[in-house]
């Protein structure tokens, strides 16, 4: 939670910029924008235990040459250190998703809004 924190804070940042004033859609209130954030926060818990476990048996190795070589070493208990790497590492994917689904579902809502004020 302590190292998603900058994710959750660009996150909010990324959703009030797609709500920013402009003439021709409505702003959503605050309320409603915290929905999408919802979805960002379950999306980045979903990729963190995915791609936690996902480290922990040593499938993420291929990212990095000197992950491959911990692994093959065997010190230091690798799995441990690829289960944190994992968990980080899906916090970020995790938030890109979440947050260009929170931006798409703004967007759309917006437009919904005028074209019941019509």
């Amino acid at each position: 939670m302590k190292s998603a924190g900058s994710a959750g804070l660009v996150i909010g940042v990324v959703l009030l910029l797609a709500n920013n004033p402009r003439r021709n859609l409505p702003q959503l209130s605050y309320g409603r924008l915290s929905r999408p954030l919802v979805g960002a926060l379950a999306c980045c818990v979903a990729a963190s235990v995915a791609l936690g476990i996902l480290g922990y048996h040593g499938a993420l190795t291929w990212t990095s040459a000197d992950l491959r070589m911990l692994v093959h070493d065997g010190l230091f208990r690798p799995q441990r250190f690829l289960c944190v790497y994992g968990i980080h590492l899906g916090a970020y994917v995790g938030g890109v998703i979440g947050a260009m689904a929170g931006v798409g579902w703004v967007l759309r809502s917006r437009v919904r809004v005028r074209t019941r004020e019509r």
